[in-house]
């Protein structure tokens, strides 16, 4: 709780905070970026072996077949398993509409700094990747959480030049 100018205690609206559990995919999908921009560590290695396509394989081929009744030479094993995940890389990705900036209300004056309020969050979680964050935008009449994000992102890394920003009406 704050005191407000009078000294009467304020409550804080909730503010969005990291969450201590992170999620296997996209610890996945950040090592698998590392590994196309040409680092290579044990650490990546690790991950890429665990991902969520190869345990998925990896549970479909044990119940596939009887354990009891059949199993699996080791090196066929892992060879399965990577050919079948090799199957789930070949997804292709759905690509949606231009993000509009508000997906919400409209962001109050007093809440444009600090800790982006906790019910913006999920609205504004699908848009927050670089390449959506330099994606077209349609223009809005309410500044949203998103645009502020998206503002305090260049402010910190600056827009790139080599890409315009065209602004959709909607």
């Amino acid at each position: 709780m704050t005191k407000n100018i009078r000294g009467i205690q304020a409550a804080n609206p909730a503010r969005a905070k990291a969450r201590a559990k992170a999620d296997k995919s996209i610890i996945h999908n950040m090592a698998t970026l590392a590994r196309k921009l040409g680092f290579q560590t044990t650490q990546i290695d690790a991950i890429l072996q665990q991902s969520p396509d190869r345990q998925i394989t990896q549970t479909a081929l044990l119940k596939a077949q009887k354990p009891d009744h059949f199993h699996y030479n080791r090196e066929t094993f892992k060879s399965l398993i990577k050919q079948i995940a090799s199957c789930f890389g070949r997804a292709i990705l759905n690509k949606g509409p231009p993000m509009t900036l508000t997906a919400g209300r409209a962001i109050k004056l007093k809440d444009r700094y600090g800790i982006p309020p906790e019910h913006a969050q999920p609205l504004d979680r699908p848009h927050l990747f670089l390449d959506r964050l330099h994606s077209a935008t349609s223009m809005q009449r309410n500044l949203s959480s998103l645009e502020v994000r998206r503002s305090v992102y260049y402010a910190f890394f600056g827009k790139p030049s080599s890409q315009t920003y065209m602004y959709t009406v909607l």
